[in-house]
């Protein structure tokens, strides 16, 4: 049953205006006390019809009438035939369940689901009749049978002095089946109506509408009505309860004359697409659904053919989900937003949509998910018809996600949509941006909160000139390192130097080197040192870079005052600087293809010693030791880049072991993912591949950052 949206309108109008005439008896008193009390059933409406000598009458028809909130007719019950009256468009849609005839008492009971007020009336013959209005299960109704009467008056246009035919206006008491058109001169006459007082409706096309409120009728008399004045209303939307959503969205309209009270028809279009079944809340309010065929622009409501203002409303294509991480690690939270593309592919703020979740694994607070356990669900977020569902997988320790990227190449764009070409080096800022050495990509790409991956500077062609963002040339970057005041440090192993790129302007410059394989110290200009393919680079607290310059076997640093320096002995030999492994003081110390460098709190600098196997360590007294393998490759297989946490573990991207590990302060190794196999495949920590990492970084919050370098993706652990 639909919701009653005239009924509230008749009760006000009606029963407040006085409906006490000789028919309508007051409940409060009468003989039969038990008619008195409210029937306790659902939905039924009970009462007691009074002959006119005042005693009950046996074997009136009784009948309830539902005020309908459709554009068909003024009162529904939205089952049963359509019964029209003198051919009008008003009509009553009657149903067995709310017809009845009274008992030996005179009592009679309507049953109707909807629980709403509803219109009764008794009829004993065409001119013998009752009618109460409002009449709900709270109330017991007593109706007096009278003889009827009639009314008779005319409609005017006072605001359109130059019509001359009335003919063909529909006036009507709502919520009733007493309904008559006009002549020319606009003359109507309502017959055999029931004793009361009621407001009369009066519409047509063209003309406009009006009301008379307050029109008594007297038993056998005929009374003369004001005179009913017409204007054209013209419909207006105030508001629209969201500003955009997809086809299917139920949608609510705000506003003034849209022809619920007088049943005129009624139009809704969305840019141009008709909605097929507004419903009429009430004469301020509709309810409409998105049409499938809608496109963005105007929301106009048409009433009886006079057209509203008209609002705008951006119609949705598509929902994207993002990060795609279908795997989350139990008790972490993960944050996930929907970017809302209309049909022209442009993105729409604030999309009004709808986020829900399946499994009880897992609790959803707009877009924030937190497993509680293991477990398997769907999360999804949906605008009327369209959807963006996300299976997730729940998990018991590490679990391992695809950042971004997908097959070799180079692409911007969201998650799985970039591409990389063997993405070397990884670092992460305090805001979240992650940067990325994109090694045969020639490029600096950065990689935002929101998983959009971009391209920092570099055309993509091998070279080495200083400018601004995507017109500088780099020559194979290695490693990334931000020093958290706005600039992102770089290694060339191509072009043999430290380059810097300022987060502000996207300028590139270069820090130390000439661009020529060598090794040599500087003081300054830096751009006469020489280093051998540097690879790892970290950044101080007081801003000294550290340098891992793998082919010439040796750490180097460069001090703020921009002095390039030696951090360990290098041996050459017939030009070549020689591997070796030797711990002790910086100036004995030996190295074999350094590769990747970590820096703590505390200042104590750790190296990934690829060809030795090792994790190094060099002390703030220039001291160097193992901290970490024994040149067993089982332990250790070719190091590569490092990076320390918050609480002071160093972690390993273990090249050739196709893993992540973790060294605890204390020497502890534990593996954080990783099965050991070359392979791609996200999940559960212990069962996740991948395919010689190379870069490691970690955020404050411990997540971490793996340049997969042959995948070429950037994955994401959360251990």
């Amino acid at each position: 049953m639909r919701k009653s949206l005239l009924a509230p309108l008749l009760i006000g109008l009606l029963v407040s205006a006085g409906c006490t005439t000789g028919q309508l008896v007051d409940t409060t008193g009468g003989n039969d006390s038990g008619l008195a009390a409210r029937n306790t059933a659902t939905g039924e409406y009970t009462g007691q019809v009074l002959g006119l000598n005042g005693k009950p009458a046996v074997n009136v028809q009784v009948q309830g009438y539902l005020v309908s909130n459709n554009s068909a007719s003024i009162i529904s019950n939205n089952s049963g035939g359509l019964i029209s009256h003198n051919g009008s468009k008003y009509a009553i849609l009657a149903a067995e369940t709310l017809s009845t005839t009274t008992d030996a008492k005179g009592r009679f009971k309507l049953v109707s689901r909807s629980g709403l007020p509803m219109n009764v009336e008794a009829v004993l013959s065409a001119n013998v009749k009752a009618i109460q209005l409002g009449v709900t299960e709270e109330t017991s109704a007593k109706l007096q049978l009278a003889k009827t009467g009639q009314i008779s008056g005319r409609v005017t246009t006072p605001k359109a002095p130059s019509v001359t035919n009335w003919e063909g206006v529909d006036v009507f008491i709502p919520g009733t089946s007493y309904v008559a058109k006009t002549d020319a001169a606009g003359r109507y006459t309502l017959s055999n109506v029931p004793v009361g007082t009621f407001d009369l409706v009066g519409t047509k096309a063209g003309l406009g509408r009006g009301n008379q409120p307050s029109v008594g009728v007297a038993s056998e008399q005929t009374t003369q009505a004001p005179d009913l004045a017409l204007s054209v209303t013209t419909p207006e939307i105030a508001s629209i309860s969201q500003p955009n959503g997809g086809p299917g969205s139920v949608v609510t309209l705000t506003g003034s004359n849209f022809g619920a009270s007088t049943g005129e028809s009624l139009e809704v279009t969305f840019g141009g697409a008709q909605v097929a079944a507004p419903q009429r809340v009430d004469d301020r309010t509709l309810r409409v659904e998105v049409p499938p065929a809608a496109d963005s622009g105007a929301v106009v409501v048409t009433v009886s053919g006079i057209k509203s203002n008209a609002k705008n409303f951006t119609v949705l294509s598509e929902l994207i989900l993002s990060p795609r991480f279908p795997y989350l690690r139990k008790g972490r939270p993960q944050r996930y937003t929907v970017t809302a593309l209309d049909r022209d592919k442009h993105v729409v703020s604030n999309p009004s949509v709808t986020w829900s979740v399946t499994g009880n694994t897992f609790q959803l607070n707009n877009g924030l998910v937190t497993p509680t356990g293991e477990g398997q669900g769907t999360l999804r977020v949906t605008s009327g018809m369209l959807r963006a569902p996300l299976d997730l997988q729940a998990f018991d320790g590490p679990v391992v996600n695809t950042l971004a990227g997908s097959y070799m190449g180079f692409r911007d764009g969201v998650g799985s949509e970039a591409q990389f070409s063997y993405p070397n080096g990884v670092a992460v800022d305090a805001s979240g941006s992650v940067y990325v050495a994109d090694r045969n990509n020639h490029r600096i790409r950065m990689i935002s909160g929101d998983g959009l991956v971009s391209t920092l500077a570099g055309t993509g062609l091998p070279g080495r000139k200083n400018t601004i963002g995507a017109a500088a040339e780099f020559y194979s970057p290695a490693c990334v390192a931000p020093d958290g005041k706005g600039n992102l440090f770089l290694t060339e192993a191509g072009n043999h130097d430290v380059r810097c790129i300022s987060l502000t302007t996207g300028m590139v410059s270069t820090v130390a080197g000439d661009g020529v394989a060598g090794y040599y110290d500087a003081w300054t200009p830096l751009e006469t040192a020489r280093f051998n393919t540097p690879h790892g680079l970290a950044v101080g607290s007081d801003g000294t870079l550290y340098v891992a310059d793998w082919g010439n076997q040796t750490i180097r640093f460069i001090l703020p005052n921009r002095a390039v320096r030696t951090m360990a002995n290098i041996i050459v030999y017939n030009g070549t600087p020689v591997p070796g492994f030797v711990d002790g003081s910086y100036a004995n110390a030996r190295f074999n293809y350094p590769i990747g460098v970590a820096v703590d709190s505390s200042g104590k600098l750790y190296v990934s010693d690829q060809h030795n196997n090792r994790i190094r360590r060099i002390d703030t007294d220039l001291q160097v030791s193992t901290f970490a393998g024994n040149g067993d490759p089982a332990l250790f297989n070719g190091p590569h880049d490092l990076a320390v946490d918050a609480a002071g573990n160093v972690l390993v991207a273990d090249h050739d072991h196709n893993q992540i590990k973790q060294i605890a302060p204390d020497g502890t190794i534990r593996v954080i993912a990783g099965s050991g196999e070359y392979g791609l495949a996200d999940g559960r920590g212990s069962q996740a591949s991948f395919n010689e990492p190379f870069g490691v970084a970690v955020d404050a919050s411990g997540s971490i950052y793996v340049g997969d370098r042959n995948n070429h993706r950037i994955r994401l652990i959360w251990p």
